[in-house]
């Protein structure tokens, strides 16, 4: 289980998808900063290639709403709504990536 190794709290998901990037993290008591054992030679390549599919596949999906007419929405919008709710997507999963495979180090 990961705590925190200034107060012992538990780390959340709320902690990780508040801070937005892995090197924000912090916790949610005593505000004290968080690392994960992250190789980041070899993960954040990989996080930044997720990172450019999710885009990809909002792009698509953004242009797959517009082409067939579904939603009655301006096209800034849809495309706007299809990168946020990707990014969601990718947060909630990166979150829970971390806080299964990965240990609070410092």
């Amino acid at each position: 289980m990961n705590q925190c190794t200034n107060c012992g709290k538990k780390v959340s998901f709320g902690d990780i998808v508040k801070a937005g990037l892995p090197h924000l993290i912090s916790c949610g008591q005593c505000n004290s900063k968080l690392k994960f054992n992250i190789n980041k030679y070899v993960e954040y390549p990989i996080i930044i290639l997720l990172l450019l599919v999710t885009m990809w596949f909002a792009y698509l999906t953004g242009t797959y709403f517009i082409d067939n007419d579904i939603l009655p929405f301006r096209r800034s919008s849809i495309m706007f709504g299809s990168f946020i709710s990707c990014a969601l997507i990718l947060e909630l999963v990166f979150a829970g990536w971390l806080l299964k495979f990965k240990k609070v180090v410092e």
